[in-house]
């Protein structure tokens, strides 16, 4: 029975402090609907009229409300099973009651998922409070590799591959993809592809040339006892290490003519040689976009 007292007792108090909150208080409260004569305080736009209270003290400083018929309210972030409510004013008798909307992302329009706005208590008939980036309108349901996006007024699917694994068709390389992006816009497939693959528009082959020369490599003592993915590891390290020092020899020879390049004193035949010399560390630098790296490599000419 005391136990019971108690917590009337601070449930007529909490009843007491939720009625004499000022206007504009922001406060944070349990449960789906906020306190009678309180709001979410979830960005949603509010009829100047039935607000009046509030807007004297909001005014337009929040959202997009055009001050003259509308206003927002702040947009307030709150823990974890809880809601940030704002006091509205007035004598509301009863809770606003809650209705669920569908969310999505500012920037993307894409599909965050269900959360609650509430219908006006201030005004006849079910006015609802939308918050921001929200509609009341459910979206698609998304297939595999695909997620509903919010735009012009209306949903629609796009492609969403950004968590699959991927490889360029071209290259057979790793690469990730953003929302929206299609295996045909990235050049890229979810198979995963073998040792010297190449890609032949549906499947994976393998480049028997390329295992080939591989395969003579691995004859050198030093790959002679590894396996296909040993050895790829062993050949792409020993290209870049003779593409390092390539490079090496190619910065020194750059040197001279980037510093008369620089104090303007270079004639066209050395702005011609320094470019040339450009193109070359360029061609380097993508070895490992050549199709058939790291077996067979088609190492730059350097200029003469």
């Amino acid at each position: 029975m005391l136990a019971a007292n108690i917590a009337a007792g601070f449930n007529a108090a909490g009843r007491d402090m939720k009625a004499l909150a000022a206007a504009g208080q922001i406060a944070y409260f349990a449960g789906q609907n906020p306190p009678a004569g309180w709001l979410r305080a979830n960005g949603a736009a509010l009829a100047r009229d039935h607000y009046a209270e509030l807007y004297s003290l909001l005014g337009s400083a929040f959202g997009d409300g055009d001050g003259v018929n509308t206003f927002n309210l702040p947009a307030v972030s709150a823990p974890a099973g809880l809601m940030a409510c704002i006091r509205a004013g007035g004598l509301a008798a009863q809770s606003p009651r809650s209705v669920e909307v569908h969310a999505f992302q500012p920037s993307t329009g894409e599909y965050l998922g269900v959360r609650l706005a509430d219908i006006s208590p201030n005004e006849p008939g079910d006015v609802l409070l939308l918050p921001p980036f929200s509609t009341t309108t459910p979206p698609p349901a998304a297939g595999a590799h695909q997620a509903a996006v919010f735009d012009s007024g209306q949903w629609r699917l796009v492609p969403d591959y950004r968590a699959a694994r991927l490889w360029s068709t071209a290259t057979a390389v790793k690469v990730t993809a953003q929302l929206g992006q299609s295996l045909a816009d990235l050049g890229a497939t979810d198979l995963p592809p073998p040792f010297f693959g190449v890609w032949d528009g549906q499947a994976w082959q393998v480049d028997e040339a390329a295992r080939a020369a591989a395969d003579a490599a691995a004859a050198l003592p030093e790959f002679r006892y590894l396996d296909d993915s040993t050895r790829r590891n062993a050949l792409i390290q020993q290209a870049q290490q003779d593409a390092r020092q390539m490079l090496l020899l190619a910065y020194a020879a750059r040197k001279p003519l980037e510093v008369v390049a620089l104090a303007g004193a270079a004639t066209q035949a050395e702005l011609d040689l320094l470019a040339a010399w450009k193109r070359y560390c360029n061609a380097l630098a993508k070895l490992s976009q050549q199709p058939g790296y790291p077996a067979t490599i088609a190492w730059p000419v350097p200029p003469a």
